[in-house]
């Protein structure tokens, strides 16, 4: 809390998130700081070393003991070639190394739509944890999910996701708006890859 507080000042935005899956419960609280990454680019264009973006508060519910602080680093005016080859770099320690193509895949079909150096490239990493993971801003390509859904299906196949509920899935969310994906190894050495839609 005593940190939070004393980050808070610094940030344009503040999100509230909830987290759940079978085995426990979390809440998270972000910071933003994209207005002043903005403004320090705007003042010197030139000058595109990685920032900080967000800060992530995060605690189980029922162990609150069990916190973290997550750091989303920005990636400034990164070339799409130069996503890749970040992307590549963190899935190359995966056991399996089936996501890291279908990533590729996505990125090559949202430049092709948007043009190069349009995206919002971030890295997260978190004391105390192995996790390697990026999120990667794909708004502007202007996307939709219909626009990649073979390259989901590829992905539902590798990960042997049920064919029934995935397909609903893709039918009712098909001509939503692409958002984000994120995905890298987990701190046991799994690979993940996450796709976001605008609601």
């Amino acid at each position: 809390m005593a940190q939070f507080q004393e980050n808070l000042s610094g940030a344009n935005l503040v999100f509230l998130g909830f987290e759940e899956n079978q085995e426990n419960a979390s809440y998270r609280v972000y910071l933003e700081y994209w207005d002043k990454i903005c403004g320090e680019i705007e003042q010197a264009p030139k000058k595109t070393h990685p920032r900080l973006m967000f800060l992530g508060y995060k605690w189980d519910i029922e162990h609150p003991q069990r916190q973290a602080i997550s750091e989303y680093t920005c990636y400034p005016l990164l070339s799409t070639s130069k996503i890749v080859e970040r992307i590549t770099g963190l899935y190359e320690t995966a056991k399996d190394g089936c996501t890291v193509g279908c990533v590729r895949n996505i990125i090559d079909r949202a430049a092709e739509q948007a043009g190069d150096g349009n995206f919002i490239y971030l890295e997260v990493s978190e004391t105390g944890n192995r996790r390697s993971s990026f999120d990667l801003n794909l708004y502007k390509s202007g996307l939709r999910i219909d626009d990649i859904d073979d390259i989901l299906i590829d992905l539902q196949r590798r990960y042997k996701i049920k064919e029934p509920p995935f397909s609903r899935l893709l039918q009712l969310v098909g001509p939503k708006r692409l958002g984000h994906i994120s995905g890298g190894i987990t701190g046991d050495g799994e690979e993940f890859v996450t796709c976001y839609y605008e609601n």
